[in-house]
């Protein structure tokens, strides 16, 4: 979900879904390392965001549905969010769900931003994954499927798209 992504000094990252903090992990080592990011983890399960907080005391977790990611966004102030990373089973959701999540990258994401997301291999071919593709690909224009990651189990691929279409005009 890193490789390739160029973040920078003031960079803010968003997590939808984090989960118990795989990819949160990875947010503490690159801070501890120097690199000055804020980060917001929008969890919906409370048992998982009590177990991120406590874990993760540094970081900031929201307890809340990602469709109100842009709320939670601008109720901190923070700028145009660079990366959003999500490890939410998005290819399972309600269609209207996706569409309000999307929708709202287009309020809070930086016009570079980069959203990325996941899928299993196995799951490649099936109906879910087509339609998620289409609609990743109606939401931002392209998107860029990685080889398959094969350290991950079940193997996956890595899902990442840049800049939300109704944003290259700004």
């Amino acid at each position: 979900m890193f490789e390739g992504l160029a973040l920078q000094d003031g960079d803010v990252v968003v997590e939808f879904g984090p989960g118990t903090g795989a990819f949160t992990q990875e947010i503490r080592r690159l801070r501890s390392s120097g690199l000055d990011i804020r980060y917001l983890g929008i969890e919906r399960d409370a048992g998982l965001y009590r177990r991120l907080c406590s874990r993760f005391p540094e970081l900031e977790f929201q307890l809340g549905d990602v469709r109100d990611a842009a709320a939670f966004v601008a109720a901190r102030g923070l700028p145009p969010v660079r990366i959003v990373l999500s490890g939410l089973p998005l290819l399972w959701m309600p269609d209207e769900q996706v569409e309000s999540i999307f929708a709202g990258l287009r309020v809070f994401m930086h016009k570079d931003g980069v959203f990325r997301t996941f899928s299993y291999v196995h799951n490649y071919p099936t109906p879910g994954a087509i339609k998620l593709r289409a609609r990743l690909y109606q939401a931002f224009g392209s998107y860029d499927l990685s080889r398959p990651v094969l350290r991950n189990v079940p193997p996956a691929f890595v899902l990442s798209c840049t800049t939300p279409a109704s944003l290259d005009e700004n």
